[in-house]
């Protein structure tokens, strides 16, 4: 029988900011260029919110994301693992450098692990933007069926051990 699979996905949806998110200080520092190194800024109040994903094992994610009514109030990175609000640069993978929409394709470890994090760049809670819209190409789902449906041998042992289990039951009832 073969062994569970895990399969590609794109992972999409849209998240806002409303006021009552975490917060972390200090935030991120836009440099302009895609895949800079992680560097903070300034000190304050940050909130931000996060998504949870796991690669597949190709090794690239392409992300596509429109900050929409939030503009530039927002900058989106992308983390190994989960989010460390008090060290912003820890699993640091890859940023877009700017607070503006983007379709790019990076990098990434493969069957890992990670999370997307859309912070505010304003130093105040409270602050109520969105829906920022995402796409993630590159995400795996949920392990596959280990008997895969859509094999016609794999039907043919379905249908003979719940015909073998069938038997064996109606045998016990008639003893």
């Amino acid at each position: 029988m073969p062994s569970p699979m895990v399969a590609a996905a794109i992972s999409a949806g849209s998240l806002s900011l409303t006021g009552a998110e975490s917060t972390m200080s200090p935030r991120f520092f836009r440099s302009g260029t895609p895949g800079d190194a992680c560097s903070t800024f300034s000190s304050g109040n940050f909130q931000y919110t996060t998504v949870p994903f796991q690669t597949d094992g190709s090794g690239s994610l392409r992300a596509i994301v429109d900050p929409q009514t939030c503009g530039t109030g927002v900058f989106v990175t992308f983390h190994v693992g989960a989010f460390n609000p008090s060290s912003i640069c820890s699993g640091y993978q890859w940023s877009f450098g700017s607070s503006q929409a983007f379709d790019q394709t990076f990098s990434v470890p493969a069957s890992t692990a990670m999370t997307m994090v859309l912070s505010g760049v304003a130093n105040a809670p409270g602050v109520s933007c969105g829906p920022v819209a995402y796409s993630l190409d590159g995400t795996a789902n949920a392990a596959a069926s280990a008997i895969p449906v859509n094999n016609p041998w794999a039907l043919v042992v379905l249908a003979a051990l719940v015909g073998i289990a069938g038997w064996r039951l109606r045998s016990f009832r008639q003893a």
